[in-house]
């Protein structure tokens, strides 16, 4: 899934995956790698899930749009019963699926609130008229 240039821009200035704590986490996972094929079946699906949550929740793109709310609804929803259920994967993986869903949680407030200049001159709020090939403006 290539995710679209609008997705792109809003989403990297947060962090991306951390590749590395994947691999730590498959090592020391329970004193055994993720070596079973279930295990990493699962452990596969639950950052496909949280890779479109990020990835598409300020999508514009309808495909897009419908990743991250199909993602949402399987991390969100109580469907315990079901063999792949978040929680199931959740607990599989050791794995405390609350606190996995309240940091997702403060992740979206942080990406849709709202952006701030890293330095904003008062002046920047007055009506500007740019000279003619300048970069000056008066």
């Amino acid at each position: 899934m290539k995710p679209s240039n609008a997705a792109l821009t809003h989403t990297s200035v947060f962090k991306e995956p951390d590749a590395l704590a994947q691999f730590e986490y498959g090592r020391e996972y329970d004193g055994k790698p993720l070596r079973s094929p279930e295990r990493r079946l699962m452990f596969a699906i639950l950052i496909d899930a949280v890779e479109c949550f990020q990835r598409y929740l300020l999508s514009h793109k309808r495909r897009e749009q419908r990743l991250f709310l199909q993602a949402e609804a399987w991390i969100f929803g109580q469907e315990g019963q079901w063999l792949f259920s978040f929680e199931n994967i959740c607990e599989e993986l050791r794995i405390e699926p609350d606190y996995l869903r309240s940091g997702l949680r403060r992740w979206r407030a942080q990406a849709q609130g709202p952006r701030k200049r890293a330095y904003e001159h008062p002046s920047m709020n007055l009506p500007h008229q740019r000279l003619r090939n300048s970069d000056i403006y008066v």
